[in-house]
Parts: C-alpha cells; sequence; structure tokens
C-alpha cells in the first residue's frame, strides 16, 4: 500500500503556527497565557500580530501540510480549501500536475494524513472557542487594529458548521 510512510515537513492551520522565540505557537498561546496571566499590553500586540496572519493565511486554506513520502521520494501539498469545504493535493513544485485518484485516494486515505487532518481539526476548533472565550471582547473594544475582521467572521461562522469541520477531520477530498 502506497503513503505508508508519510513524514509532515511544514504545516499550517487556523489556530496555530510554528512557535517563536519565545515558545509560542501563535495567538492561541498568547491568548490562553492571558487568562492566566491577565491581559496586558504586550499580549495584545502580541495576539493582534499573530491573529491578523494566521486569518489572512487561513482564509482561503484553512489547514495545509507539506509531506514527503519516504518510499516514493515525492512531495506532496496538501490543503484543505475552505470554499469547497475539501481537502486537495498537489505535486510540490507541480501544481498544475495532475495527481491521480489512486493517489489522492492512497494519501487522504493514509494514517499519517489521518492524524494530520484530526489534529487540524481539533485546533481549528479549540482557536474558535479560545477567541470566544478570550479575544472577541478585545477586538470588539477596539484594542485589535490589524485583524481582517470579515475574514475572520467568515473562518469562525465556517467553523460553526458540522459538515465543514467533519470534511476537514474525515479527510474528505476533491479533485482539481
Amino acid at each position: 500500500m502506497a503513503f505508508e510512510r508519510l513524514e509532515l515537513k511544514n504545516a499550517s492551520c487556523f489556530g496555530w503556527s510554528v512557535p517563536d522565540g519565545n515558545g509560542m505557537a501563535g495567538w492561541v498561546d498568547y491568548a490562553r497565557r492571558c487568562v492566566s496571566m491577565g491581559w496586558t499590553k504586550e499580549s495584545a500586540a502580541e495576539i493582534d500580530r499573530n491573529l491578523a496572519v494566521d486569518v489572512s493565511r487561513s482564509f482561503e486554506r484553512l489547514a495545509a501540510g507539506d509531506f514527503f513520502d519516504l518510499d516514493s521520494g515525492m512531495k506532496y501539498s496538501a490543503y484543505f480549501d475552505s470554499s469547497k469545504t475539501l481537502w486537495f493535493l498537489e505535486l510540490t513544485g507541480s501544481p498544475k500536475a495532475e495527481v491521480l485518484d489512486e493517489d489522492c485516494q492512497g494519501f487522504f486515505g493514509s494514517k499519517e494524513f489521518g492524524r494530520f487532518a484530526r489534529r487540524c481539526a481539533t485546533l481549528a476548533t479549540e482557536g474558535a472557542k479560545i477567541y470566544a472565550d478570550v479575544v472577541q471582547e478585545h477586538l470588539e473594544n477596539g484594542e485589535l487594529l490589524k485583524v481582517n475582521e470579515q475574514k475572520l467572521a467568515w473562518i469562525l461562522k465556517d467553523l460553526g458548521i458540522g459538515r465543514f469541520v467533519d470534511n476537514l477531520r474525515s479527510c474528505r477530498f476533491g479533485r482539481k
């Protein structure tokens, strides 16, 4: 069976980013810290900057990952298209190259990708909850100015739709 040994090389997901120099994985970690340590100007600035970047990156592609198939040596990019509510697969370096149906089925049916998709669904829904519990009030009060509120509202609306999250979690995929 193909795609038994996939290695995740790079990932992004709403509510998570690569940890910075402080060990914080984006605005969600800063918001969680505010729960115990209180809201400060410094934390507001970090949340504002990180949330703006996350919303911009996640609006069209809520989650994405670059994978290396250790058996074949091929590199793949998988992403969840928010407007189509489906996962898509590209050959890295050749986005116009056609990925065969059986490759899509094997890739999206693999254990490694399934783990990645479920983790993305968890991170994104946790991010929406943290936003509602900690950040929303501050955004509404005008303390966060860099965030595109329309795009953020759209992301949060999508995360409130069961089918959207189910497709994200269950690796439902489409073809270009």
